[in-house]
């Protein structure tokens, strides 16, 4: 058991590797947290030419969000780009450390420690920068009850009024898209060494564009009587009638089973033969 993984040697390696990463990890938190910055310093100028201006708390989380899930998703392309390059891939593989921890060690670095490093940065400047200037900031994301809001799903207006039960919650959703992206992209970084941005943006556009094909043409087969009278006629029949509510829900439940089950799995189990097989 000791030579697949040993939390000794893991824990040596999982330092090293952080000390190495850190400061990739830091420049792009500040990177990212100067242009949050920048972003105040415009709302001050202006607010010079309107006194009902202000930086909202929405649009400063949405900002939080947006640059946390891309991160998170780039992560192995930006953290681990040069593990299996003919080159200098030679000291990745050569660490005196299983595949199993450095592969928990990547992992832990690209889809917790990074993110955490970029939130807390992101965070901590919009704390300062509500501090010094709370007219015009409007409050701080932390202390905001408006965003915490934002992941209640009940306070979706007319959510009543929608007879497809959601399973998963808003939080729930986009956290299992973001773990689908990485898992993704872990694989793209696997399996290409040269151009990886670029072939794997194209690669999972593509893969997603098949996917699409393939989910619309089993919809349009599923409900192929009720589509002859027209798109909009036919949804309101499709909603207002039980079986096909009950068909949607199955589609629904299979789509989120592959989307959010089987194609991370499948990627991650790819990314990890692939990486544990690298020939230099």
């Amino acid at each position: 058991m000791n030579q697949y993984f040993s939390i000794n040697r893991f824990w040596m390696l999982f330092r090293k590797e952080f000390s190495e990463r850190i400061p990739t990890m830091t420049k792009v938190a500040v990177i990212f947290s100067l242009i949050l910055v920048a972003g105040w310093l415009l709302s001050i100028l202006l607010s010079m030419t309107s006194s009902m201006f202000s930086m909202l708390v929405k649009g400063r989380f949405a900002y939080l969000l947006i640059v946390t899930l891309v991160m998170t998703i780039f992560s192995p392309l930006i953290l681990y780009y040069s593990t299996n390059n003919r080159k200098k891939g030679i000291d990745y593989i050569t660490l005196p450390a299983s595949f199993n921890e450095k592969f928990v060690s990547m992992l832990l670095n690209t889809l917790i420690i990074f993110p955490l490093i970029v939130i807390s940065s992101i965070l901590a400047t919009d704390l300062i920068i509500s501090t010094i200037h709370p007219t015009l900031v409007n409050g701080s994301i932390i202390f905001s009850n408006e965003i915490w809001s934002i992941w209640n799903i009940s306070n979706i207006s007319n959510i009543s009024d929608i007879p497809i039960d959601i399973h998963i919650s808003v939080a729930g959703r986009i956290s299992l898209q973001v773990i689908t992206g990485y898992s993704l992209f872990l694989f793209c970084n696997a399996l290409y060494r040269r151009n990886k941005t670029l072939k794997s943006i194209i690669s999972i556009l593509v893969f997603y564009s098949i996917i699409g094909l393939i989910s619309s043409s089993i919809t349009y087969l599923a409900f192929k009587g009720e589509f002859e009278n027209g798109i909009i006629e036919s949804s309101m029949n499709i909603l207002s009638d039980s079986d096909s509510i009950n068909k949607l829900k199955q589609l629904q439940l299979i789509s989120d089973i592959f989307s959010y089950g089987v194609i991370p799995i499948a990627a991650l189990t790819g990314a990890y033969i692939k990486m544990k097989r690298q020939q230099y």
